[in-house]
């Protein structure tokens, strides 16, 4: 229409088929050992080995206690301990532990990894990517009713799906219990070499553990639709208004297959024999029930499957909505230059609304011990909540002086925002800099501000939800023990506040008009960061209050977030949101840039050279009971991090290299003592990591063709574990953990 309108519309669709991992891969089996076996120590450390395997609940089963008519006979008190099965669910003693440090007792199985053996290896269980379809659409709009009024409209819609797998459940999660789920003698598939042990030394029940041969398979869906409709009008020469509404939801739904239900599981393994007619049916009475036989490696029947791994499905739909309005011009001219000025206001809601069909079972006990939640994983009851907040903000960008000697330009740049959240109350952030020119093709800056993130939807309102987990039990010995995690959000949370500065250098000489620098120096601070205190740090501040009240008294409230049963078994650990870390992260950023016109063969060509590098040198977390912890971490940061690209530009072609640089670091400095002190690892040392990436595109008029290889060399990540106190396989995904794979594409303009 004469020009004024304009339409701007994309599509994207991206297939990702996903990699499954091999036993042995860079998801493979590397974990922490409680002491370094085979390799020197140093202090009270862990150390790190390949082939770590869970020795006491191997695939096909393991037997780790029994009962007689009067007494619990655990571990080598009992008789038949040891006892393993062969696929076909046969009985055989001839299982291999494995390399061990602490070998098993009358009291405890011994260590809970071990090198080697014939223990469980998830390895093969995990994805080194996930299988994911993506697809997206943009369209924009835009008229020029007359010179000074532009009205635009947005829409965007993506859709999401993906499939993976969580590694398979053990008996320990169904059952919350060490020794694993209880078989009676007159279980009906007991072998027959392992029920005749048993009536010889007049044994009524045995402890089996084992992992689940069947794995958890989730398969997640999302739509996301979001519409914008604004205005611009130019008032005059100086001022200018904007307004605009913005509308999106989200939608999205997970559902979990193989997802046990311990009420059935507990039910499926009273299976008994007839005396007469020989058939297998559950000691339920009369309630439906498919029998279950746990041994060894047997594909469950589709009737077994669908009653104790039925399909859950979990709803979340979330929303916002906002207004805003800014008006920007220039207020008034000072000698340096004019003023210019932003002001504006703005509200915001948001809402959350989670479900599930698995609400029955959730609100159910477990069915071996009846602890809060039917499901294995997770029980999660239904969230609603909403969040409002309207907020006022101004800027301004003042020159101070200009054209003096020394002081080519020196401006002051200011802006202040007051935000009243209906969850917490007003909260005033402000930013204040300084740019400093002292000649041409040099300016120096300087910025201190305050800002906040308030408590999302999730940490204010998720109510109680519980799963299954492992954790160190002091009271056991250090002993690996599960337990039922509780979290839950906190509708006191306050925002999180931090205090920012940063000072720096941007460099572009004249007498080298193709390089540029910038060199950034960041100091961040932050008080009241909303996380948890973990359980396993919960039951340790626990402990230490019992151990040392008038060193550690303070930490008593944390023992009100534990609960044990009358023998002293732990059962479950709140873990609720609060305002509990200190964050600080300081370090320097650095860019460096060249760009050059480079004929090649005659050919009239550009080459561009860019370097990007991070340097960290302090990214501390304190909260309580802890001090602070240097997270110099491979998993999550190294100290030092950098990014180099080279491309160049010829006709209608563009080659370009990347080369990726991750530094060393250590695995996990977060793992403590009992005293506090920091504890050494044998081998703790994640080494660097780069890998190059190589890009090509060729335009033919409207279109473009693209290709390029990502991790070029085909370079091999460190093998490290994920962190944690106890446990964690895999290798971090900060690095390139696919090798060599291969992208092409075409786009089209139109």
């Amino acid at each position: 229409a004469d020009g004024r309108g304009h339409i701007l519309a994309s599509l994207e669709y991206n297939r990702d088929e996903g990699i499954q991992n091999d036993p042995y891969g860079f998801n493979g089996a590397r974990d922490w050992q409680n002491t370094p076996i085979g390799r020197e120590a140093r202090g009270a450390g862990l150390a790190i080995v390949d082939d770590a395997r869970f020795p006491m609940q191997p695939l096909n089963g393991l037997v780790l206690g029994c009962r007689t008519a009067t007494t619990a006979l655990n571990y080598t008190n009992c008789p038949v301990f040891g006892t393993s099965f062969n696929d076909d669910g046969t009985a055989t003693q001839a299982y291999d532990f494995g390399l061990r440090a602490t070998q098993p007792s009358a009291t405890s199985p011994g260590s809970t990894f071990a090198v080697g053996g014939d223990g469980y290896n998830p390895g093969p269980q995990s994805l080194l990517s996930t299988p994911t379809i993506r697809n997206s659409m943009f369209l924009r709009a835009d008229y020029d009713f007359s010179d000074k009024l532009n009205v635009y409209v947005e829409a965007n819609s993506a859709r999401t799906k993906s499939r993976s797998e969580a590694g398979s459940g053990t008996s320990t999660f169904a059952n919350a219990n060490p020794l694993g789920f209880t078989l009676n003698r007159n279980y009906a598939y007991l072998p027959a070499n392992l029920a005749a042990s048993m009536d010889a030394n007049n044994l009524t029940s045995i402890s089996l553990q084992k992992y689940f041969a069947f794995n958890v398979k989730q398969t997640f869906e999302s739509r996301t639709n979001r519409i914008v409709t604004g205005a611009t009008y130019d008032f005059d020469d100086n001022w200018t208004g904007d307004i605009y509404y913005t509308y999106g939801e989200t939608k999205s739904q997970m559902t979990l297959n193989d997802f046990s239900d311990t009420i059935a599981m507990a039910n499926s393994l009273t299976a008994v024999r007839d005396p007469i007619t020989g058939a297998v049916t559950c000691a339920t009475g009369g309630q439906y029930c498919v029998p279950w036989n746990v041994f060894g490696r047997q594909a469950l029947s589709p009737d077994l499957n669908k009653y104790i791994n039925p399909t859950n499905q979990y709803f979340n739909e979330n929303t916002q909505q906002a207004l805003e309005a800014t008006v920007t011009g220039t207020a008034f001219e000072l000698p340096a230059g004019p003023v210019d000025v932003a002001v504006g206001g703005g509200y915001r809601k948001e809402t959350l609304e989670e479900s599930t069909d698995a609400l029955g079972l959730a609100a159910k006990r477990n069915g071996f011990n009846g602890n809060p939640g039917g499901l294995i994983y997770i029980n999660s009851p239904a969230i609603s909540g909403d969040l409002e907040l309207f907020e006022g903000f101004g800027e301004a960008q003042v020159p101070l002086l200009s054209d003096l000697p020394f002081i080519d330009k020196l401006d002051a740049n200011f802006a202040a925002r007051y935000t009243d959240y209906s969850s917490s109350g007003g909260v005033t952030t402000w930013k204040a800099g300084l740019v400093w020119q002292p000649l041409e093709g040099l300016r120096i800056r300087a910025a201190q501000s305050r800002d906040i993130r308030a408590a999302n939807l999730v940490e204010l309102y998720n109510p109680q939800s519980t799963g299954f987990a492992n954790l160190l039990d002091p009271q056991k010995g250090g002993q690996s023990v599960s337990f039922v995690p509780i979290t839950s959000g906190n509708p006191e949370l306050d925002p999180e506040e931090a205090e920012t500065t940063t000072v720096g250098f941007v460099w572009n000489p004249s007498f080298f008009p193709q390089f540029t620098a910038s060199v950034d120096y960041f100091n961040i601070q932050m008080e009241g960061a909303i996380s948890t205190i973990n359980a396993q740090r919960t039951v340790e501040l626990c402990q230490a209050s019992i151990n040392n009240p008038s060193t550690y008294g303070s930490y008593t409230a944390f023992c009100g977030r534990i609960t044990r049963d009358s023998n002293g078994n732990l059962l479950s650990v709140a873990t609720p949101y609060g305002n509990l870390a200190q964050l600080e992260n300081r370090g320097v950023d650095i860019e460096l840039g060249y760009n050059e016109d480079l004929p090649v063969f005659g050919i009239d060509g550009r080459l561009s050279l860019r370097a990007f590098a991070t340097y960290v040198y302090e990214n501390s977390t304190t909260t309580p009971g802890l001090p602070a912890i240097a997270v110099d971490i491979a998993p999550s940061i190294g100290q030092l991090a950098g990014l180099l690209t080279a491309s160049y530009m010829f006709d209608d072609w563009t080659i370009g290299l990347q080369q990726t640089f991750i530094g060393h670091g250590t695995f996990d400095p977060s793992l403590y003592t009992a005293t506090g002190q920091r504890r050494r690892y044998v081998g703790d040392q994640a080494p660097s990591m780069t890998w190059t990436d190589l890009s090509v595109k060729k335009a033919f008029g409207d279109w473009e063709v693209f290709g390029s290889v990502q991790n070029l060399f085909d370079k091999d990540p460190p093998r490290t574990p994920f962190t944690g106190t106890s446990s964690g396989f895999g290798t971090s995904n900060i690095y390139d953990t696919q090798g060599r794979r291969y992208m092409m594409g075409a786009r089209i303009r139109m």
